[in-house]
């Protein structure tokens, strides 16, 4: 009995260590340019990264590189998240310019379903520079609520919302602050699809009229509700290496929602705004103040860096991460594609030649990663805390509970920020209790002696419940 239970044990330690929450690096394959890959990987953190994309522009000049696990190159796509943002603005530039509508427009005198409305008031200048006080990212109701907690866990895509579900919550959107900057998805979002009615077109459509085609980005997609990632698309994790499902969302791709493009193409972007040929590349001027130094144009944000002034705008789904930034004084340019939820800025900041530190580890993110793996601890020795009182009943409960948390903990756990040995030594633990349980089962009695009926019950919500969370951090809603 013994050797059996020992060998139990060896196999569930075995099986724990393989599966063991290992954060990911950056893959050891390299193409493109060999220092500037190597300039990369000395930037980059040690873990987080899994593929990167890179291109660094000096005078019209572009290097490209990529590092990952598989080749990677100029022609990879990823998910560019809030860099969209610049193109939509763009956009509407460019449409301004050619009077197709001007930035002084009220929302409600092209989308007249908004007539009255605070968000119907707002121009499109104001929009895409962030001032017209809009919240940030309405999620669809009490229902969408729900899903955009569940997507942290399950890594769904936490906004699969028509162009029609946003535009109704922008018509009962609370206005707050109007004229001083604070960031919103909703916003861009808005002016996107209020330039869309009036140019006639879907937005994917005018957005590759204007600014795509003339760019010669043809590696850039918008991906519709639910469509498959372009071919050979860097697909997105989280920074502790679990994969998440793309973001989609025709409601919110004016603000980055569902964007595809490569390092090739942003480069190609970039130049065209730094040489001012871009359509509508006067749009990254800087026109209002954003606070702490910091100003805005139409949705590019220049802020003071090591001396230098750097225009610049990021992206962030919930598993990649983007950066492209110039300084229009030296004609620098940088862009850094990732599949992981790292941020990139600080390595796109170093590669541009500032001098950038990493965020620091704030109290939260150590406390997630301490707090689960206690959790666990407390939860997996229940030999040792209900010996008085350990029966069989309890002791599927507790290895259920047991081993929701360790899941939670090994898919959510900022393990590219803090070892692993937490949640290892967490579910040794658990596999030693399971061991323990299995070497007494024929000497536990079936339930608790002193009250069975309420056990019964008891267990069976903590159980179904269990079962519940596992299924809600694994289905995708």
């Amino acid at each position: 009995m013994k050797n059996g239970l020992a060998l139990v044990f060896a196999v569930l330690a075995v099986a724990l260590a393989i599966i063991s929450p290992w954060p990911p690096g950056l893959g050891e394959t390299t193409t493109g340019d060999t220092r500037l890959a190597a300039a990369l990987r000395d930037t980059a953190p040690s873990t987080g990264l899994r593929d990167a994309s890179v291109a660094l522009i000096e005078n019209g000049t572009v290097r490209l590189a990529g590092v990952g696990d598989r080749p990677i190159t100029p022609e990879t796509p990823f998910e560019i998240g809030s860099i969209t943002k610049t193109l939509t603005a763009m956009m509407i530039a460019d449409l301004a310019e050619d009077g197709v509508l001007r930035l002084s427009d009220p929302v409600e005198a092209l989308l007249p379903e908004l007539k009255g409305t605070p968000a119907g008031r707002a121009t499109l200048e104001e929009l895409v520079s962030h001032r017209a006080g809009l919240p940030k990212t309405p999620a669809g109701g009490p229902q969408g609520v729900i899903r955009v907690v569940l997507s942290n866990f399950s890594g769904a895509n936490p906004y699969p919302l028509s162009a029609e579900s946003v535009l109704r919550e922008a018509a009962t959107a609370e206005v707050e602050g109007r004229g001083a900057v604070a960031y919103s998805n909703l916003g861009v979002a808005l002016a996107g699809h209020a330039a869309a009615r009036r140019a006639g077109k879907p937005y994917p459509d005018l957005l590759k009229e204007r600014v795509l085609a003339p760019l010669g980005m043809t590696g850039t997609v918008v991906a519709g509700l639910g469509e498959e990632p372009p071919p050979g698309g860097a697909l997105p994790h989280r920074a502790n290496g679990h994969p998440v499902t793309p973001w989609t969302s025709p409601g919110y791709s004016p603000a980055g929602f569902g964007v595809w493009s490569t390092a090739s193409d942003l480069a190609r972007l970039l130049n065209g705004v730094i040489a001012g040929t871009a359509p509508g590349a006067g749009g990254a001027k800087p026109r209002f103040d954003a606070g702490s130094g910091e100003r805005i144009g139409l949705a590019w944000f220049t802020t003071p860096k090591g001396g230098r002034q750097i225009t610049w705008h990021n992206g962030g789904t919930g598993g990649s991460r983007s950066f492209a930034g110039f300084d229009a004084a030296t004609g620098q340019g940088i862009i850094v594609l990732s599949n992981t939820a790292q941020d990139v800025d600080a390595v796109a900041l170093r590669l541009l030649g500032v001098d950038e530190e990493d965020p620091s580890l704030s109290l939260p993110l150590l406390g997630l990663g301490i707090l689960w793996p206690l959790i666990v601890v407390y939860a997996s020795i229940s030999p040792i805390r209900r010996v008085g009182d350990l029966n069989r009943l309890q002791a599927v409960n507790d290895a259920a509970w047991s081993a929701v948390l360790l899941y939670l903990a090994w898919v959510t756990g900022p393990w590219e920020r803090l070892t692993v040995l937490p949640w290892l030594a967490a579910a040794s633990l658990f596999a030693a209790s399971v061991v323990i349980v299995l070497g007494r089962w024929r000497q536990l009695p079936a339930m608790s002696e002193r009250a069975p009926g309420s056990q019964r019950w008891s267990v069976g919500l903590s159980l179904a419940f269990s079962a519940l969370a596992a299924a809600a951090v694994t289905i995708p809603m």
